[in-house]
């Protein structure tokens, strides 16, 4: 499932983890997480980065303070599931997609 922030990361919670050399023009990491209650996550892995970024792994070190709603069925929270997060950094400053 695509993860839906029940609050976004601030950008001073990410910029501990974030690569000192970055591509220019930013990057992009991929991560999955199981959700947990509180809408925490936990047991993170890495899916994917741009070329060179190491944003996946950025990301899934951050992971401990992401807040996360969890997939629903039938309106009941699907605690356990995995949700994939996606956090993007261009010239702009951090995109936190889900």
């Amino acid at each position: 499932y695509a993860a839906e922030w029940y609050r976004e990361p601030t950008q001073t919670e990410l910029a501990a983890y974030m690569p000192r050399s970055m591509v220019q023009g930013g990057g992009w990491g991929l991560i999955a997480c199981k959700t947990a209650p509180r809408y925490r996550v936990t047991d993170c892995v890495e899916l994917g980065s741009s070329t060179g970024s190491r944003l996946a792994g950025a990301a899934r070190q951050a992971a401990w303070q992401f807040l996360v709603r969890p997939p629903r069925k039938g309106g009941k929270p699907m605690i356990g599931e995995w949700v994939r997060i996606r956090i993007e950094i261009t010239d702009g400053g951090t995109d936190k997609r889900d």
